[in-house]
């Protein structure tokens, strides 16, 4: 199921509007922070260099996945190829801001499904471009 995020208030634009970040990167953190998962989670494009990991809510554990070794990925393995991992490991995917940098989309969007649990929670944000 697709969900709209919640509405954002007078004072949350204000914020928004005096931070170094983009407003885009700011409405996606926001929605991170809220994240409340349970499980065996799988982080696509990620890694313990960044630091919304610190702001999930994760009763369980995470792991991560990224061609970059400096991100410090639980594995480093190439997106534009088959996941080394079994059908349905997960109970949720997560995936901020890869997506774009893959070439075959429908092949990752694939394989995430593939190691994503039935009833598992699939969350991804990619940047608006236009």
């Amino acid at each position: 199921m697709i969900t709209a995020p919640d509405a954002v208030s007078w004072k949350s634009w204000w914020r928004y509007a005096n931070q170094d970040k983009t407003l885009l990167r700011s409405l996606e953190d926001d929605l991170i922070a809220r994240l409340k998962l349970q499980g065996k989670t799988l982080d696509i494009g990620g890694g313990e260099t960044f630091d919304y990991i610190e702001t999930i809510s994760i009763d369980g554990s995470i792991e991560s996945v990224n061609i970059s070794v400096e991100a410090r990925p639980s594995f480093v393995a190439d997106l534009n190829a088959a996941l080394p991992f079994d059908d349905c490991t997960y109970d949720n995917v997560i995936c901020f801001n890869t997506l774009e940098h893959i070439f075959d989309e429908h092949m990752i969007l694939s394989e995430l499904l593939r190691v994503l649990r039935p009833g598992g929670k699939f969350i991804i944000t990619v940047p608006l471009r236009v």
